[in-house]
């Protein structure tokens, strides 16, 4: 029933759509957000390899700038050059306060996983098997970032760091960033209305 109520809310038919199973979080869990995002790791491992040239992944709260679409697919060709596995932007702070990990540097940032490029399939359903590991065995408060931070140093020499003019995390009024800077405006909705009427001069399409 699901699917077939997806399937007819498609844009069109080029849209596939995959009913997947959720994990279960783990006994003794408070966490209201960590069954969720225990969901979206291991959707993400299922459908790593969705695409033979590559996966591209966006949260349902980032707005792509038409235009510019191409600057994200180009990404995969600079992974395959650099040898890299998948590609992650950096988040907003390097490792916030409560978020310490013992034997990994301080200067090895968090990085965001809204928006997330899988090159090698064979290596990506590696990264997020551990990732999926890491976050039923570590992660408190139900996010995705510490244990993500955990298995990509692990797993560095993989890794590529997205061109910082490709996400924009703090593209609001308060920190006075210009989305039109970028290719990816990754915010939450309200935030983004707020700035709609200018965004979509330079080809945001805000959901």
């Amino acid at each position: 029933r699901e699917r077939a109520i997806v399937l007819a809310r498609r844009p069109c038919d080029r849209v596939a759509v995959a009913i997947f199973e959720p994990p279960r979080a783990p006994p003794g869990s408070t966490s209201v957000l960590l069954p969720l995002r225990l969901y979206k790791v291991a959707a993400l491992g299922a459908h790593a390899a969705a695409f033979p040239g590559g996966t591209l992944y966006v949260d349902n709260d980032v707005a792509l700038r038409i235009p510019r679409v191409g600057a994200l697919f180009a990404i995969f060709d600079a992974m395959r050059a650099a040898g890299a596995a998948y590609g992650f932007g950096l988040d907003g702070r390097c490792v916030p306060l409560d978020h310490p990990l013992s034997n990994v540097p301080d200067t090895f940032c968090e990085r965001n996983s809204g928006l997330i490029f899988f090159g090698d399939a064979a290596r990506s359903s590696d990264l997020t098997s551990a990732w999926l590991d890491a976050m039923a065995a570590t992660s408190a408060d139900g996010h995705d970032q510490q244990p993500l931070r955990r298995v990509l140093w692990d797993r560095r020499d993989a890794l590529y760091d997205l061109p910082p003019e490709i996400m924009c995390r703090r593209c609001t009024k308060r920190y006075k960033l210009d989305p039109c800077d970028y290719v990816v405006w990754h915010s939450h909705r309200e935030k983004r209305e707020r700035l709609l009427a200018d965004a979509t001069l330079c080809g945001y399409r805000v959901p």
